[in-house]
């Protein structure tokens, strides 16, 4: 099962950042008139980012929030991405009916449609055939939610049941989304770190970069913490604050695109990179297994050996670019143009996307942040151009003299 080191977590104790800080005071400010629903969301957060063996620090969230929201049954169930199955991890309740089945294909009962649809399902399981554990029903169960955790692939999703037929209200479903969206950012923090932990080896003598992970670690849980609260807060009341909603839904996705992304930088070992592929064909996988935009290749590198670290730091970039414009540039198609011309190598990523302002989003953006530390650490020079509508290219010039 997940375990973490408590050592690594100091919740609340920095925000990591004047726009962080503003955002959970601004939330925090919003849900004040509801001490109520504000304490249930505290004390969830309070236990599961607390000391302990993960399964414990999940038991416990779902016992508060089962609880708290007057529910006589709550499920965690995680997502195996090699079986592509969900299964159930953590079940809160007295009746035993609920392990009547304990894993689902993706797609396939509540639970799995959930998972697979991205989205919360709402039944009344006297009545809805989709509904797959009939001892549940015979065990006087009426209404079931489940609702699937934030990220790309979900890790899970949590449920709830009651015996009761009743309606949720829209402040119980907007904080058990909430909930669901940060139990779900926290294992998938969580398997970051033990995949990291997998790695330590190759990491003894990078002190530098180990330090770097210990900082991410740090910021990724306040930024979680202030992101959710806003999410919570956007979402409850009688009007949806639509905008900000939708804001806190992109920190949130971008916190988790940024940290699998830095936490492979931190990790990944030069030497496990060289292989008869090359960085070529790895280029030509990573756009190969990118939906879309269109891509091209434009690789010139002639019979010029690159030193493997430098390889390893040229491909995290382009992943980082592509991942850029994938995610965000709207484009049909694009392009990677990696050439080699005397001492200097040129790295080019185009688009014919929706554009942007670079100094408006250089300001708030993770992903651009990140390209630009990794053009420093190959002591590159990076130029990025770009504007409304007129797509965006995005260069990196180094010299391997």
């Amino acid at each position: 099962m997940l375990s973490l080191d408590a050592g690594a977590i100091r919740p609340l104790r920095d925000i990591g950042g004047a726009i962080t800080k503003k955002r959970l005071a601004v939330a925090h400010d919003d849900v004040a008139g509801r001490p109520g629903e504000l304490e249930l969301l505290y004390s969830i957060m309070l236990a599961v980012l607390s000391s302990g063996p993960m399964d414990e620090r999940l038991a416990d969230s779902l016992r508060i929030l089962v609880e708290g929201l007057g529910a006589d049954a709550g499920e965690i169930w995680l997502y195996e991405p090699e079986s592509e199955v969900v299964r159930l991890a953590v079940l809160h309740g007295t009746d035993q009916s609920f392990l009547e089945r304990q894993k689902f294909a993706v797609g396939e009962g509540l639970t799995g449609l959930a998972w697979s649809t991205r989205a919360p399902v709402d039944a009344d399981i006297t009545a809805d055939a989709r509904f797959l554990r009939r001892s549940v029903v015979d065990a006087g169960f009426r209404v079931y939610r489940a609702v699937p955790m934030l990220s790309d692939p979900p890790p899970g999703v949590l449920s709830i049941a009651y015996r009761n037929p009743r309606a949720l209200d829209q402040e119980s479903r907007s904080l058990l989304s909430s909930v669901a969206n940060t139990l779900g950012l926290v294992i998938h923090n969580e398997v970051l770190r033990d995949e990291r932990a997998g790695a330590r080896a190759v990491l003894d003598g990078l002190a530098t970069r180990d330090a770097v992970a210990r900082e991410l670690q740090e910021h990724v849980l306040q930024t979680l913490f202030a992101s959710t609260l806003a999410l919570h807060a956007a979402s409850t009341g009688d009007d949806l604050d639509r905008p900000a909603f939708n804001k806190a839904v992109d920190d949130l996705q971008a916190i988790i695109r940024d940290v699998r992304s830095l936490i492979v930088q931190l990790e990944q070992e030069p030497t496990l990179f060289l292989s008869a592929r090359g960085l070529r064909n790895r280029i030509e996988s990573l756009l190969a297994g990118t939906t879309a935009p269109t891509w091209e290749l434009d690789f010139d590198l002639g019979e010029q050996r690159i030193d493997p670290r430098i390889e390893v730091e040229l491909y995290l970039l382009v992943r980082e670019l592509v991942a850029n414009v994938h995610h965000h540039s709207h484009a049909a198609h694009a392009s990677v143009l990696l050439h080699w011309d005397g001492d200097m190598l040129t790295l080019r990523v185009s688009d014919d996307g929706i554009g942007f302002d670079p100094d408006e989003v250089r300001a708030r953006a993770m992903g651009l942040l990140n390209v630009e530390w990794r053009s420093q650490q190959l002591g590159g020079t990076l130029v990025i151009e770009s504007a409304a509508g007129a797509g965006a290219r995005v260069s990196c010039t180094l010299s391997l003299a």
